[in-house]
């Protein structure tokens, strides 16, 4: 019985891995207030002090390179005072580039765009120069 029941509890544990591999939508957490995370403080024109902690939250997130949750406590800002515009201009900074983000795949978007542009008329086969 308790063979079969480590079993299951492996299983249920394996399908949730899977089920995260396959963009499957994960339940996120409600976003916190964490501590430990630095003191660095960015004033914002709000007048709710929950969202002014939010947002110093996620600029402590960008400087500790964790983008994600950066994004969540700028975006939990955004929730508690819709007003305010600095948590909108944290999502951006922390969507946009940094040293995390995939070069590799960057480069391959580039490629992209360079293989389906028309190159210039001199690359073209066929044309000669004028004379």
């Amino acid at each position: 019985m308790r063979r079969l029941l480590a079993a299951l509890l492996v299983l249920a544990g394996g399908l949730q891995v899977r089920a995260e591999e396959h963009g499957m939508p994960r339940r996120a957490a409600p976003v916190r207030l964490m501590a430990g995370l630095g003191d660095h403080r960015h004033p914002i024109a709000t007048a709710e002090p929950e969202a002014q902690r939010f947002f110093d939250q996620g600029l402590n997130l960008v400087f500790a390179l964790n983008h994600e949750e950066a994004v969540r406590s700028f975006a939990r800002a955004a929730e508690l005072d819709p007003k305010a515009a600095m948590p909108r201009w944290g999502i951006a900074l922390a969507l946009g580039p940094n040293i995390n983000l995939d070069v590799a795949r960057r480069a391959g978007a580039r490629a992209r765009l360079r293989r389906g542009a028309r190159p210039p008329l001199r690359e073209r086969p066929g044309l000669r120069p004028a004379d």
